[in-house]
């Protein structure tokens, strides 16, 4: 099982990474503009239609979740069925959608539902034509009610049809401007709003739709609560994400300076470690080193399966040491050399 995982995370790298980069390279908007905008104000709309056949869906995978390149995930990932070929693409909302992109592969679509909240479809393959029509390659901002409307679209109304990546596996994102993660740092993230306030999508919607999508909640089964997840940080433990420097990185470095380290688990309780553009790290609750990171308040080794070890040594002063060897099992002590060291 790991090692299917680690190899079909390896050609999801690429297709994961394009949209990410795309995404964070856009100059995002002012949500303190005082400029006119032709939508209404409405922060917490109401999803009334589900975004495609619910039946069809092997799970969801929400916010927060840790997948190679990537300082966090600011989207969920939709999984088909392996046995569906194809899945339809609705309008939860009615919506004014204001871009399309094509990649080499498939369509990015990002839609705006009001002057707060912006609404992005990733890796859709089969675009109805009116949609295709429209794509260009130019990304646009978030949060600014310059971008012109290019097609309206009502609740229910079928956009398309998508296989996935090469996983299918397909990406949606809501974003608010009026709602902020709560990073232990959040500095450190204040030129990037696709994190900063990237909220959960199933949280727009009536309930009985919030909680069929809930119960997709995955990996199954799920050992953790059913929740979308904030950041993944939590003070005084080795959770979340770590950065190699101090400094606060300007946008331009972020897009080309992936973070080096995040920590967290799955809902089915697997320790994920990932480290830049390698393949994830997992670790299994019936592994003998296995340990909940936000249970890690000093030091723990994590043997990985044929893959050597990571020791995690939380300071005092907040840092955490880390020392990994591709070899070798975990050491009865933290190296006294050969560590790296990570920042909030």
């Amino acid at each position: 099982m790991a090692g299917f995982l680690i190899e079909s995370e390896m050609k999801f790298i690429f297709r994961v990474v394009v949209l990410l980069f795309a995404l964070l390279a856009i100059r995002c908007g002012d949500e303190t503009s005082t400029e006119e905008c032709y939508l209404p104000s409405n922060a917490n709309p109401l999803f009334t239609f589900a975004f495609t056949d619910l039946a069809s869906i092997e799970h969801i995978e929400p916010l927060g979740e840790v997948q190679p390149g990537q300082v966090y995930s600011d989207h969920v990932y939709i999984s088909i069925k392996p046995s569906v070929d194809k899945v339809p693409i609705y309008a939860p909302t009615d919506m004014e959608l204001v871009n399309v992109i094509k990649d080499p592969v498939d369509y990015a679509m990002h839609f705006k539902i009001s002057q707060e909240v912006e609404y992005i479809l990733g890796h859709i393959t089969e675009p109805i034509p009116e949609i295709k029509q429209l794509a260009q390659s130019q990304y646009l901002d978030l949060f600014f009610c310059s971008d012109e409307s290019i097609m309206s679209v009502t609740a229910g109304q079928l956009l398309g049809y998508t296989s996935g990546t090469i996983n299918g596996v397909f990406d949606l994102g809501v974003y608010n401007s009026t709602r902020f993660m709560n990073f232990i740092r959040p500095e450190r993230y204040e030129s990037i709003k696709i994190y900063t306030h990237a909220t959960c999508p199933f949280d727009y919607y009536t309930s009985a739709l919030k909680t069929q999508m809930y119960d997709k909640f995955g990996p199954m089964p799920v050992t953790q609560p059913l929740s979308c997840r904030d950041s993944r940080d939590k003070a005084g433990t080795i959770a979340g994400a770590w950065f190699d420097t101090e400094a606060i990185q300007s946008l331009e470095n972020v897009v080309n300076s992936i973070s080096p380290l995040l920590i967290a688990t799955a809902l089915d309780g697997h320790v994920k470690i990932g480290r830049g553009n390698e393949p994830v790290y997992r670790i299994f609750p019936t592994q003998p080193t296995y340990k909940d990171p936000e249970e890690i308040t000093s030091a723990h080794c994590y043997a990985i399966e044929s893959r050597g070890y990571f020791y995690f040594q939380l300071q005092p002063n907040g840092n955490l040491n880390v020392f990994y060897s591709a070899t070798g099992t975990c050491p009865d002590s933290f190296p006294e050399s050969g560590f790296t060291t990570y920042y909030k």
